[in-house]
């Protein structure tokens, strides 16, 4: 299926209206964890990979990205691979998945059915993408 050269690369034109850098800000200065988990749950090679990013929400509103990583998994092993993540993330970080499909189905599974993940923040949140821009993001 047709892509983007730049499928999977963050570009700074996509943040032209905020400053972007590659410093780690100071951690007191970030109030908010959440790392969004989006599945794409296959061993296949020509399908998605799922991803995970965690995000820190500033202070003064501005975004953090500090860390990513990407798996092509069957979900047994993707789910140990977000559990470990989970741990290095801590306790305080909010797990979030989509709330539609197998997103949904996923956050659930862990939430309900996976004693491990008792300890973490597992949510499922609403995610929109009714309309494609230009730069590749969704609203």
């Amino acid at each position: 299926r047709p892509r983007s050269s730049t499928t999977g690369v963050l570009q700074s034109a996509w943040f032209a209206d905020r400053r972007m850098t590659v410093e780690d800000p100071r951690m007191e200065n970030v109030f908010l964890w959440c790392r969004g988990v989006d599945t794409a749950v296959t061993p296949k090679t020509s399908n998605d990979e799922t991803a995970g990013v965690l995000l820190g929400l500033m202070k003064n509103g501005d975004i953090v990205i500090r860390h990513c990583y990407k798996m092509r998994k069957a979900w047994h092993e993707a789910r140990r691979m977000i559990l470990s993540q989970a741990r290095v993330d801590g306790q305080k970080v909010v797990m979030a998945f989509g709330n539609t499909g197998s997103q949904s189905g996923f956050a659930d599974d862990i939430r309900y059915n996976d004693p491990e993940f008792a300890p973490f923040i597992v949510e499922a949140v609403w995610v929109c993408t009714s309309r494609a821009l230009p730069n590749g993001f969704f609203v």
